[in-house]
């Protein structure tokens, strides 16, 4: 904006906004160049990086700040600055979907080819954008790549894989009207609830870019706060296992339910929420979180076994279940799919606060330098075991590593295609979280999606084999200690035959990846 006076009378500024699929840190590139903003596809160049870019309809309109270096108030006095101010520059209807740009195959296909037909036919064929007068060079890779197979690895992701552009934002603005408004609710019924000042902060595999399939599920913390010096309470974990902490609270708490001043504020129902050492109970806090979403439900109209919720003119059904730590939220949208929204009540602390004697290794913790963590309300050895988890660490340990998170996303829907129902989602991302430590970015930045893929299936292969997978935070601990070992040698041997399948006969044949990583009724 601040160019303007050098533009001729010919030229106009264009101002659009322009999100990257994948997260993009700036800050490590030297140059920037947009080119054909004014075409259907621009393109965007980042060093020797390059991505593509499709307008779409935007949600709304993108307005546009820059710091203001000589605010003004009109009244000093009680109108007073903050200590950085900015000012209106402009908006913008213009959006434009960013995604990285591949040039090895062409890989589009026609509804009426199926997907192994067409990848048979394009082994040879190179990728050509349409303007003859681009003309774009990838960096050199680490490992030497197939086309074939990277190409079908590429495919699988946005063939399968990839959520669908408008079902995620329709999705997505549906999962904020409801959130919004429900909240509302919530704490209308319940003056405690209101009163512990609950604010949502949004984690799980959708908002980390790592869910496979539809956005249907969102996990979201709700994050409370007893009006008491927090520094008071203590973490205990001594007879707690792996990763999860007692939450001993002070006299300032006991003293909530029986101070006329914080008793009619709600806090009468602590009373009974720990036991004769003041520890936290698991069950009654529980309890008490799944009664206030059920007050607040019931205070909905009741259509067809569903309550319904207005929001804006527009009318929601659902309904509520609790599973493990969390309070489910479901929503019946018209064409009959469902969107679950997972509450998880939680309780925030900072470092240098840490459980009494835990197992955690909390060196790993510090130098992430991300001083918040959490802890939530899920079943532990006992009622007042209370799990110690840190999702925002993790987020940026996997964040910026280029292939990392399609990676992640093919060996999820690997592992649901070959039915390993009990391999959850958090242990493949344990799996990742101690690659990342033992390998720099460059790993993932210079080697193909296919090597990287192959790679970590030999990684979960050998993981399987000796039936263990430690606990990132918590090292001695086995995420899969309650899985069988009949079950893991079975999975071990399954992945063994895959890969040999794959390395014997990918380069020459890639389709044969899709025997494998395709579910049978989806490729037919």
């Amino acid at each position: 904006m601040s160019n303007i006076e050098s533009l001729s009378d010919e030229e106009e500024e264009v101002l659009v906004y322009a999100e990257f699929e994948d997260t993009v840190n700036f800050d490590k590139y030297n140059s920037i160049h947009v080119l054909g903003l004014d075409t259907k596809n621009p393109i965007f160049q980042l060093d020797d990086t390059f991505f593509t870019g499709t307008y779409e309809n935007p949600l709304g309109t993108f307005m546009f700040f820059e710091e203001d270096p000589s605010p003004n108030t009109i009244d000093p006095l009680f109108d007073k600055l903050s200590k950085k101010n900015l000012k209106y520059i402009s908006k913008t209807r213009k959006f434009i979907n960013i995604q990285h740009a591949y040039s090895y195959i062409q890989c589009w296909w026609s509804s009426k080819v199926q997907l192994s037909e067409f990848l048979e036919a394009i082994n040879v064929v190179p990728y050509l954008y349409k303007r003859s007068t681009m003309v774009i060079n990838c960096r050199n890779r680490t490992h030497a790549k197939n086309k074939g197979m990277e190409c079908v690895f590429h495919s699988l992701n946005r063939h399968y894989i990839r959520m669908k552009k408008n079902e995620r934002k329709e999705n997505t603005n549906i999962l904020f009207l409801v959130l919004d408004e429900l909240l509302k609710i919530m704490r209308s019924c319940d003056n405690l609830f209101n009163n512990l000042k609950p604010r949502l902060d949004f984690l799980g595999s959708y908002f980390d870019r790592i869910r496979v399939g539809q956005p249907t599920e969102y996990d979201i913390n709700v994050i409370l706060k007893f009006p008491i010096n927090c520094g008071k309470i203590k973490l205990d974990a001594t007879d707690c296992q792996n990763d999860y902490t007692a939450i001993v609270m002070p006299s300032d708490f006991r003293r909530l339910s029986l101070t006329p001043a914080t008793a009619s504020q709600g806090f009468t129902k602590t009373h009974s929420w720990c036991d004769k050492h003041y520890r936290l109970s698991v069950t009654k806090f529980r309890s008490w979180m799944q009664s206030t979403i059920d007050k607040a439900m019931n205070t909905l109209p009741q259509t067809d076994g569903y309550r319904v919720l207005k929001v804006k003119n527009k009318c929601f059904r659902i309904y509520s279940k609790t599973s493990g730590p969390a309070n489910t939220i479901t929503i019946l949208k018209t064409d009959g799919s469902l969107i679950d929204i997972d509450l998880v009540p939680t309780f925030s602390f900072q470092l240098p606060t840490k459980p009494l004697n835990s197992k955690i290794d909390f060196l790993k913790v510090e130098t992430t330098n991300i001083r918040t963590y959490f802890i939530v309300p899920k079943p532990g050895n006992d009622d007042f075991s209370w799990r110690v988890s840190f999702p925002i660490q993790e987020r940026l340990l996997l964040n910026d590593k280029n292939n990392l998170k399609g990676t992640i996303r093919l060996l999820k829907y690997f592992r649901d295609v070959q039915g390993f129902t009990k391999l959850s989602s958090y242990f493949i991302k344990t799996l990742f979280l101690w690659e990342c430590e033992a390998r720099d970015d460059q790993f993932w930045k210079s080697n193909s999606l296919s090597f990287l893929v192959l790679t970590m299936l030999k990684k979960l292969k050998d993981c399987l084999r000796d039936n263990r997978i430690n606990n990132y935070w918590c090292p001695n601990h086995n995420v899969i200690e309650k899985i069988k070992f009949a079950t893991c040698q079975n999975w071990y041997h399954r992945i063994s035959f895959v890969l040999n399948e794959i390395e014997a006969v990918g380069r020459v044949k890639p389709s044969v990846i899709l025997d494998y990583f395709v579910d049978k009724n989806k490729k037919a």
